[in-house]
């Protein structure tokens, strides 16, 4: 009975982990952080090994001890350790999603109902926002991103950009013999592909842009349907920028405005985003080697010869709680060192794309299963460098980063 109750509470934390990314960052960290408890709980009662020579695991146990230390001989290392002492939860989240695949297929229905239920909610919400000015929850839209039931938190994009593939791969892989339901499926995306465009979060509707272009050049079936579901997005799209002005600034105009794109001088994303990797880059130029600690960027910024403002906005300043990069922010809270750990893995996961790209045209045979290119494709935005992001180290994220790679652990490593 312990057994099965132990095991029976993982699938429903990791079934509901959708929702509870919907209900914010807290329910979020203790749904991780409950799976990951009982994953120990479990494998001590029943002497389950941790196989600690899986590529993955090695290498998430010495980037995690490397930012522990790195902390404890920060300058403030009690604020460090609130990023770095406890990310070992994501760890036995892993684990636990991975010993829940082997013990019972099964969690691959209830993820995908729970996906399919969340995107469905917030589809209706989101349109419903768009079109009322207010959602069901009586939050007002301000006529220019769509935030649905995230409310004052402009995530929604992210949120939907970075799981429709977890979805998409779910789909193929519960359903890939089912023409209709992937049809099905497929228009569920094209909806979530039009409401991340109606959020105005332009990292999350190139997320979609990069997503699409990687399923559909390296799946072997259904890559026409989604490529169809995607253009007919970009038709809807293109008529709502037609007759809302204000979605269409955001998203095209106010992209080209800030980025200074159409003159000589380029700025990185927007004049914010390029003061505030300046003044990163100040930092890491002083600390190369080991950064000044997680976290602790933030207080780094505040410190007069980094500080960076702009001539076209005096009042933008380069301090912020972190870089909005990643790979920004591990150069300069783990230095070169931490930096490696992450982007070794990006460069990794680059090397399995191409060396399945060219099975498929050489050898015409798949390297990796059409349902894992799509967990792979969500993992790659999340590691894709050229982008504004969250924080590294943040709880919220943390969640959706390390979702597929449970669904893939014991898989990538035989490649």
């Amino acid at each position: 009975m312990y057994f099965n109750l132990n095991l029976n509470i993982q699938i429903i934390l990791i079934s509901i982990l959708p929702f509870c990314l919907i209900a914010g960052p807290a329910p979020t960290d203790i749904a991780v952080s409950l799976t990951g408890i009982l994953f120990i709980i479990y494998s001590i009662k029943y002497k389950r090994k941790i196989n600690f020579f899986n590529k993955f695991v090695l290498l998430f146990v010495i980037f995690y001890f490397y930012i522990v230390l790195r902390s404890l001989f920060s300058e403030n290392f009690l604020l460090s350790f609130e990023s770095s002492l406890f990310y070992f939860r994501y760890l036995f989240f892993i684990l636990s999603i991975d010993l829940v695949v082997s013990k019972n297929s099964k969690i691959y229905n209830y993820l995908f109902i729970s996906l399919s239920a969340s995107f469905l909610i917030l589809i209706f919400d989101g349109f419903f926002q768009y079109f009322t000015g207010y959602n069901i929850l009586g939050f007002e839209y301000d006529g220019v991103r769509v935030s649905s039931l995230f409310l004052d938190e402009k995530i929604l994009g992210s949120y939907l950009s970075r799981l429709t593939p977890v979805f998409l791969g779910l789909a193929i892989l519960l359903y890939g013999d089912s023409k209709h339901k992937i049809i099905i499926s497929l228009i569920l995306v094209l909806l979530i592909d039009v409401l991340v465009i109606l959020s105005g979060e332009r990292s999350s509707i190139f997320y979609v842009f990069l997503s699409t272009f990687l399923i559909t050049a390296l799946i072997s079936k259904w890559k026409f349907y989604r490529l169809m579901a995607f253009i007919i997005s970009l038709i809807v799209a293109t008529l709502i920028f037609t007759i809302d002005e204000k979605v269409k600034e955001r998203v095209i105009y106010k992209t080209l405005k800030q980025t200074n794109i159409l003159s000589d001088k380029i700025n990185a994303f927007s004049i914010q985003h390029q003061v505030i990797y300046s003044s990163a880059l100040k930092i890491y130029k002083d600390y190369p080697l080991f950064g000044i600690g997680p976290k602790l960027f933030r207080e780094k910024c505040k410190e007069v010869k980094y500080n960076t403002y702009t001539i076209e906005d005096g009042s933008v300043d380069g301090c912020q709680s972190h870089p909005h990069n990643s790979y920004i922010q591990l150069l300069v809270e783990t230095g070169i060192f931490g930096f490696a750990f992450v982007f070794m893995f990006f460069l990794y996961v680059n090397y399995l794309f191409i060396k399945h790209f060219l099975n498929m045209i050489i050898k015409k045979k798949n390297l990796i299963p059409d349902h894992q290119i799509c967990f792979y494709a969500a993992i790659y935005i999340s590691l894709w460098p050229l982008a504004p992001t969250g924080s590294f180290f943040n709880n919220w994220l943390g969640a959706i980063y390390f979702l597929p790679l449970g669904l893939i652990l014991n898989k990538f490593v035989k490649l």
